[in-house]
């Protein structure tokens, strides 16, 4: 579809603009939320959006969106529309197969998230990958449906940290050094990502695996996936920035009320000296006459 291929190019466009011009960044961002809106009903053009190569690498940076600028006076704040516009587009992603609905996936999405950021890697990025994706079976080539959900769900987890770390406890590596073989549990007790597993692997859904990758790119090269979007943390990014720039308009307000006390100190001492040197006048005045 050309729209759903203009508005993945327009994402990227977005992203990348948002670092230096963040406010035709916005207006981009704007344009393609409401876009998807009108769209929403229409799996194929969301399917579309989605698989186009780079939407997924965008939409992990899709909060510098938000990023306020600097111009002459003090720092702009993004606004609730933007913030909004950004949760409009992240909630449009693919579901992998097997999860209830939106609500459901986003949740899941948001534990995973939650739960690299209490094991110390909060930059980390999850995906998607194999069947739950595919909705084919990689060994038996059998469909996966929501009445025959996959067994397990590959996560991909890029973190240059994290991947960095893996590498150098020995972890096995695979696709020429650019991913882990899949974590098992001596992999995940030393990585730190035990509690993880096992809270996600507590109820009844399908089983979690973990494998991790050098970055997102790498996860792209190996095919289709689904990026899991961390809304909250771009709700935590939107509220940093507007609490950045409510503290640049009271520094500057207070900066005011210090110029402006300076000034009326400066303008007391100016009249105090005029007035010492007038009555100087006058008592030199007053001797002259004696």
């Amino acid at each position: 579809m050309a729209d759903a291929q203009l508005d993945a190019q327009g994402l990227a466009s977005a992203v990348a603009l948002a670092r230096t011009d963040p406010a035709p960044a916005r207006a981009a961002i704007a344009a393609i939320a409401r876009d998807i809106q009108d769209h929403a009903g229409d799996p194929a053009f969301l399917h579309d959006f989605w698989s186009r190569p780079g939407t997924a690498a965008a939409a992990v940076s899709l909060a510098s969106v938000l990023r306020t600028a600097k111009n002459a006076k003090q720092i702009s704040q993004p606004s609730a529309s933007d913030h909004q516009n950004v949760l409009t587009i992240l909630a449009s992603a693919a579901i992998p197969i097997g999860f209830s609905g939106t609500r459901a996936y986003l949740q899941f999405a948001q534990q995973v998230n939650d739960g690299l950021a209490a094991a110390g890697y909060p930059n980390a990025t999850v995906a998607f990958r194999g069947s739950s994706v595919t909705g084919i079976r990689f060994r038996t080539g059998e469909t996966v449906t929501e009445d025959n959900p996959p067994g397990d769900y590959d996560l991909a987890i890029a973190d240059p940290d994290l991947f960095a770390q893996a590498k150098e406890l020995g972890i096995q590596l695979r696709g020429g050094g650019t991913r882990t073989a899949p974590l098992n549990e001596s992999d995940l007790d030393e990585l730190g990502l035990s509690d993880l597993a096992e809270e996600l692997n507590s109820g009844t859904g399908p089983k979690v695996s973990f494998m991790i990758y050098a970055d997102q790119n790498a996860i792209d090269a190996r095919g289709d996936n689904i990026v899991a979007p961390d809304s909250a943390a771009v709700t935590r990014y939107y509220d940093e920035q507007v609490q950045t720039a409510e503290t640049d308009r009271t520094t500057e307000q207070l900066q005011a009320a210090e110029q402006a006390e300076r000034q009326e100190q400066a303008e007391i001492a100016e009249e105090e000296a005029e007035a010492e040197a007038e009555a100087e006048a006058e008592a030199m005045a007053m001797e002259d006459d004696e």
